[in-house]
């Protein structure tokens, strides 16, 4: 049954997520699958290193498009920190303009256990 799906703060339109897939879900594929629909779009899973590092073939699988909110980027990698890091930095690309950075950030400092008010 499609319905809209809260998560969070963020109340998506319906239920249809995309998920991450490695060499399917570049930006094309997902303002596809926008056009038919889908509630969210993630964009393939990439390194929060590769970002750290400015790779040109993460950063080419970063790229957005305004039709594609709310969309979800999904980070690996095997140090907390830098993750949090990165996330904190792609927060600041305004991925979701529906999303504040400061909600984001506050996330990101529950999970590895920062002060919120530090920010």
């Amino acid at each position: 049954m499609i319905k809209p799906l809260k998560i969070g703060s963020v109340t998506l339109p319906n239920n249809l997520i995309l998920a991450p897939m490695a060499g399917v879900t570049d930006l094309p594929f997902r303002l596809l699958c926008k056009e038919q629909g889908a509630g969210l779009l993630c964009m393939e899973m990439v390194s929060a290193k590769a970002v750290l590092y400015n790779n040109k073939n993460t950063e080419e699988l970063l790229k957005t498009d305004k039709k594609e909110s709310p969309i979800a980027v999904q980070l690996f990698g095997s140090e907390p920190q830098i993750m949090a890091d990165i996330a904190k930095r792609l927060a600041e690309r305004d991925f979701d303009r529906k999303n504040s950075y400061k909600e984001i950030v506050n996330l990101i400092n529950d999970l590895i256990g920062e002060d919120k008010n530090a920010n």
